[in-house]
């Protein structure tokens, strides 16, 4: 793999055995396990059919199997097959450029959070603009212009975390948007059809979808990114390395520099 500052998300495709691996100024790494051969996916300069910004933060592969890539110079898009490049709200001064989080809901619909612009809604045949809400979008149902993650769930609610503002979830068979409490959240996921994992700059909390009740898990981390696996909860942290929560016993394991990580960020 090529030499980076940082990794910024991980996704497997367990259909397609694959790995894609976003990066801080090093553009995507795709692989295949089977295989030796890693695909590097950079910007070239001058060539719009490229990738729009090597700093890519999240990355979808939608329901027609092409790809998304947010990045800090707005949203490219790779259509796989015919290997041509598009790019959304790049170099655009009026509006955010810096997007943390890409999702697509149950009606096919891409949804792309920013930093500083709150959250756009894109047609995935196009990239049409279908919808954009922030603070400074009047009548706008939510009101945060930082998001940084987005998630759409087994009941096909999208969730939308972010910070300065409430925690939200877009109902769409009710078309309404249910507010939660404000937190300061850097990642969400589901563990079951009722609870929601909640990643924030305090701890590790749930959220039950049926009442709203918060509860915490495990605190004083600032939790970065969040896995289940096999009925555990493994919790990437900004500064305490690696911690492992088994729901069933409530207990915790952590590894970090001592047991062999490279990094405990």
């Amino acid at each position: 793999f090529p030499v980076t500052i940082g990794v910024y998300d991980i996704f497997y495709d367990t259909e397609s055995d694959r790995i894609r691996i976003c990066t801080f100024s090093g553009g995507v790494s795709l692989c295949e396990l089977a295989s030796p051969l890693v695909e590097h996916i950079v910007h070239q300069v001058n060539q719009p059919n490229s990738l729009v910004n090597n700093n890519v933060n999240d990355l979808l592969e939608d329901s027609d199997g092409n790809l998304w890539f947010a990045t800090n110079n707005g949203v490219s898009f790779l259509q796989v097959k015919e290997r041509k490049w598009r790019h959304f709200y790049a170099n655009n001064q009026d509006q955010a450029q810096v997007f943390l989080a890409i999702c697509e809901d149950n009606q096919g619909q891409i949804w792309v959070g920013s930093f500083a612009s709150g959250v756009y809604v894109l047609d995935r045949k196009t990239g049409r603009q279908l919808a954009h809400y922030s603070q400074n979008v009047p009548n706008a149902p939510f009101v945060s212009n930082f998001i940084f993650d987005l998630f759409n769930d087994s009941s096909g609610d999208m969730w939308i975390a972010g910070i300065n503002s409430e925690f939200v979830r877009y109902i769409p068979n009710e078309k309404r948007y249910q507010k939660y409490d404000p937190l300061f959240l850097n990642v969400l996921t589901q563990y079951s059809d009722s609870v929601m994992l909640l990643g924030s700059l305090y701890g590790l909390m749930k959220l039950n979808k049926l009442t709203g009740e918060y509860t915490t898990l495990v605190d004083k981390v600032i939790v970065s990114d969040i896995l289940v696996l096999d009925g555990k909860v493994w919790i990437g942290t900004s500064g305490e390395g690696l911690v492992v929560y088994d729901p069933k016993t409530q207990q915790t394991e952590k590894y970090t520099t001592q047991q062999g990580l490279p990094s405990n960020y």
